[in-house]
């Protein structure tokens, strides 16, 4: 638990450094609207779009030091990433297959061991103040992906809600609040 206090703690400076340097070095300001009030020792559930690599940053600056620091399922490729794949693998963040349907279907096991890694993710949860962010499109944004997926919606995918259901089931009383 003192661990998690200090490896929490170093990431939040290192997202303070990264928020600095957005608000020194590009011209953008964040206007966030706040129906109510956030408590850093609480469990929250983040649903947001994933339009760019540049979300993440976003959610983090909108939400370092004033909710629980964001914790999300990453591919187990990127555990590889200098630096960061440690970073995210001390602090929990729980790494994914992401495994096609196609592969599921050939081998069922793939799809439990996605499972399992959201339940072991989540029982260490419920023991730490966490918000769980979860990009319910369940990935980027592209014209592309868009067409091919036949969305109904103008700018964003057709949401997932499974992952979303497994991580309140999982959670338990643990998460008690969500925002979007």
């Amino acid at each position: 638990m003192a661990c998690n206090t200090v490896l929490t703690a170093l990431a939040e400076s290192w997202i303070a450094v990264n928020s600095a340097m957005m608000d020194g070095l590009t011209s953008t300001r964040f206007q966030v609207g706040e129906e109510g009030t956030l408590q850093h020792d609480g469990h929250y559930l983040v649903l947001a779009n994933h339009q760019s690599w540049v979300d993440i940053l976003v959610l983090q600056k909108v939400f370092n030091r004033r909710a629980p620091l964001l914790r999300f399922f990453l591919k187990r490729q990127l555990f590889w990433v200098p630096v960061l794949g440690l970073a995210w693998w001390a602090l929990d963040f729980p790494f994914m297959g992401r495994y096609t349907r196609k592969q599921i279907a050939r081998n069922p096991e793939l799809g439990r061991r996605d499972m399992q890694a959201t339940r072991r993710a989540c029982e260490k949860f419920r023991e730490i103040p966490v918000s769980v962010m979860n990009f319910v499109e369940g990935t980027r944004f592209t014209p592309e992906k868009h067409a091919g997926k036949a969305s109904p919606y103008r700018h964003l995918l057709k949401p997932k809600s499974g992952g979303v259901a497994f991580v309140l089931d999982a959670m338990g009383e643990g998460c008690t609040r969500c925002l979007t």
